[in-house]
């Protein structure tokens, strides 16, 4: 359990600190923190190759998820940070680090689909 708590604190730092960094329009240190973040996540795992696949494969859906909600035009960056390349490579990594909580992190509410969904209502909305 206490693996779990220190893998949630260091996900959610690495979190908050991408978006600070991307909203103060340095977005070199914010995929710096997601890289660091993951990279330790990479570290102390069990199947380290396994989940490079999976998160390689959330990589390719969250391109194609981030590519599909700039162009509609649902949502835009007027800022510094208005460079496509870089809003959808930021986007692809918070993808990632949300998607290397699902083995570890999220372990325990993955086995009960109501507790992740309850889990997911209720606190989804105040991030």
């Amino acid at each position: 359990m206490h693996r779990i708590g220190n893998h949630l604190v260091l996900f959610n730092l690495g979190w908050v600190a991408s978006i600070i960094f991307m909203a103060k329009g340095m977005p070199g240190m914010a995929l710096g923190c997601m890289t660091l973040v993951l990279a330790s996540h990479l570290a102390v795992i069990a199947a380290p190759l396994k989940e490079v696949v999976f998160l390689a494969c959330v990589a390719v859906f969250g391109t194609v998820i981030a590519s599909a909600i700039l162009a509609s035009g649902l949502v835009g960056f007027t800022t510094v940070l208005a460079d496509p390349g870089t809003v959808i490579t930021w986007m692809i990594g918070l993808w990632m680090l949300f998607a290397a909580n699902i083995n570890t992190g999220l372990n325990q509410i993955k086995r009960s689909w109501w507790t992740a969904a309850i889990g997911g209502t209720v606190l989804g909305g105040l991030t």
